[in-house]
This record gives C-alpha cells, sequence and structure tokens, in this order.
C-alpha cells in the first residue's frame, strides 16, 4: 500500500528533530503532535509503511473501545454494538486507520474526551476522569485545531443543561482554565494560522451547498442507501424522543430521556451545522476535519433504534440490518489509497535516501 495524498510531509517531518517539527508545523494548518508522535515511533520501528500505519491502526482500535464504553456505560449494550459497528465497517474510518496523518488520533481524543465529560456528570467527585479530560483536551488541541469544538460542546452543555450545569460547572471551569492554561504557547500562532488560512486561502475545499449536508453523512454512512436507511431512524427516533421528553412528568423518571441522550444528539447536530455554515467563510466542512462528529452521529442511530424497537426481536433484526448493509457497503480496498504515483521514492529523496 503506498503513501500518498499529505502523508509525505507528516513522514518528512516525522525524520527531523522535534524543534525542526514543531518550527515547521507553526506555518502548516494542524499543530505538532501527530508527527512529534510519529518521529519517536519511527526511532523505534522503522520507516516501513507497514509500521507506520500500524499508529493510526492503534488508535482507531482504541476509539472502538471507547465507543464501545460510552454506548454500554451510558445507554445500553444494543446502543454500543450498532455505534461500534457502523464505525468499524465505515470506508472513511477504515481509510483515516491507515492514514499517517493525524485524524485517527483526533477521532480517538474526542471521543474518550467524551468519555471521561459523561463520567465526571455522573460522578462530579472522580479524580480520575477530571484527570483524564483535562488531558484529553490538552492533546487533542495540540493535534488539531477542530479540537476546540470538542470544548464548545462540553461549555454549552455545563451551559444549557441544567442537570450538568449543576453537577459540574465549577469542575468544569477549572478543567478549562487548565485547558486554556496548557495550551498558551500555542495560542498565538493557531490565531495566527486561522488568520493567514483565511486570507491566503491555503488549503482547498469544495464550495459550500447545502447538498453537502447530506453528501457528509453520506461520507460517514458508506453509501446513499445507508444514508436513507440512517436518516429514517434517526427522523423516526427522534420524533419519539421529543414525544417523550414532552409528556415526560416528574413521576415518569423512566420516560425521560437521560441528558446522555440529550448531549449526544447535541454533539451530533449543533457542531455539524454549525461548521457547515462556518464553511462558507472558510472551508473547514471536509470529513476529514469533522470526522469527530460522526462519533455522534453513530451513537444517535444507536440510540435512535432503541427508541424505535421496544420488542426484543425487531430490535435485533435492525441491529443486523445495519450490520449487513455496513458490512457490504464497506470498501477498504477502494481506490484511496491507488493512483499516486511513486511517493514513496519522493519521500526517499527528500531524505536523502538511496534509490
Amino acid at each position: 500500500m503506498e503513501i500518498g495524498h499529505d502523508e509525505p510531509f507528516s513522514i518528512f517531518c516525522a525524520h527531523k528533530d522535534v524543534s525542526y517539527i514543531v518550527e515547521a508545523m507553526s506555518r502548516g494548518n494542524n499543530p505538532p503532535l501527530f508527527e512529534i508522535i510519529l518521529h519517536y515511533w519511527v526511532n523505534v520501528f522503522g520507516d516501513s509503511v507497514e509500521a507506520m500505519r500500524a499508529l493510526p491502526t492503534i488508535f482507531s482500535c482504541l476509539t472502538v473501545l471507547v465507543l464501545y464504553k460510552i454506548g454500554k456505560d451510558f445507554f445500553n449494550i444494543q446502543t454500543a454494538i450498532i455505534a461500534c459497528t457502523i464505525f468499524t465497517f465505515s470506508t472513511l474510518h477504515i481509510h483515516h486507520a491507515h492514514n499517517i496523518r493525524v485524524y485517527s488520533l483526533f477521532t480517538f481524543l474526542s471521543t474518550l474526551s467524551m468519555y471521561s465529560f459523561f463520567h465526571l456528570i455522573r460522578n462530579p467527585a472522580s479524580k480520575k476522569h477530571f484527570v483524564i479530560l483535562a488531558l484529553a483536551n490538552v492533546i487533542n488541541i495540540y493535534g488539531h485545531f477542530l479540537a476546540f469544538v470538542i470544548l464548545f460542546i462540553q461549555g454549552v452543555s455545563v451551559l444549557f443543561f441544567k442537570d450538568v450545569r449543576e453537577k459540574i460547572f465549577k469542575k468544569y471551569v477549572l478543567n478549562v482554565i487548565i485547558t486554556i492554561l496548557a495550551y498558551l504557547p500555542y495560542i498565538g500562532i493557531m490565531a495566527f494560522r486561522f488568520v493567514d488560512s483565511y486570507e491566503k486561502e491555503t488549503f482547498a475545499a469544495p464550495d459550500p451547498s447545502p447538498i453537502n449536508l447530506y453528501g457528509m453523512l453520506w461520507k460517514f454512512s458508506n453509501a446513499p442507501f445507508n444514508t436513507v436507511m440512517f436518516l429514517f431512524l434517526l427522523v423516526l427516533g427522534l420524533s419519539i424522543y421529543f414525544i417523550k421528553k414532552s409528556k415526560s412528568t416528574d413521576n415518569q423518571e423512566d420516560r425521560k430521556p437521560n441528558v446522555y441522550t440529550k448531549m449526544v444528539i447535541f454533539w451530533f447536530i449543533v457542531p455539524y451545522l454549525m461548521l457547515f455554515a462556518l464553511s462558507y467563510i472558510t472551508p473547514v466542512f471536509i470529513a476529514r476535519y469533522i470526522i469527530f462528529i460522526s462519533i455522534a452521529y453513530y451513537l444517535t442511530i444507536g440510540i435512535a433504534v432503541n427508541y424505535i424497537a421496544t420488542n426484543r426481536w425487531v430490535k435485533i433484526g435492525l441491529m443486523v440490518g445495519i450490520a449487513v448493509m455496513m458490512i457490504f457497503s464497506s470498501q477498504p480496498n477502494n481506490d484511496y489509497y491507488s493512483k499516486r504515483g511513486d511517493t514513496r521514492s519522493l519521500v526517499d529523496f527528500m531524505l536523502g535516501n538511496e534509490p
């Protein structure tokens, strides 16, 4: 499997000193974390294509584990299985599980951050999840600028969801302060990169169009048929959700959707629409940039199935149907890594290696 697209840049940087990586990435569209990790990875395991692709694969596998824990701990085993099945057979995530770039790390840390955030709400006294949340957010924003959207999602949840605000307002404010202080050395660079990218249009992206809202879900879902079916499940499930929410009373807590359901829906819908709207100003509505939102999309589908199917066998049937759709529409060997030309020779030339 040949290297290509933006991978040669990361590989080139990984062969340099850390000081060079930091300086070079200060002029790029991402912070330097992934290239620094890759630098040490290459020093230990070598720079074969297989060795380098193993690093993002590990991050992708870890994402499945954390995604499963979110589904199981805060919803039920069916939600966990549905979300993990869609993720595992998503062509988009399979690609980035082998792409020598930051995106699988970005997805993993975003998922881990939300997992610890949820646990902190459940148990505000948890020092472990307070620390994990701070570490995940700090490391994430040193890996990708759009990781700040995760802090936005969490911050708005704390402000607007009463259940969350009453439990962890002070703790989360402290967590954010720690995160910002840890990021102070890079804040100036981030601000400059956003201004420079906007003024010079340093990377290309398709012109924004309302059809992209559907097209992005298509990328998350593998195929048009899957997308239409998932949208049907989401609309039906969300309709039942809002009906139950409106009819619930203090004496009907078993029918009342929990706060984690609200936050997963928020995690999916709000940043999805927000980044789409922002794409009219600067190109950010790109699959690899908003890949972290797909996790909430998969969880929302699992939640929707649980609201729709009250009968066990109907639920099992829907789970099997989703698995079949994803397995047969997955394209792990399509042309994403083909038609790249002799990019390995280019990297060898840049590194000064002998042919």
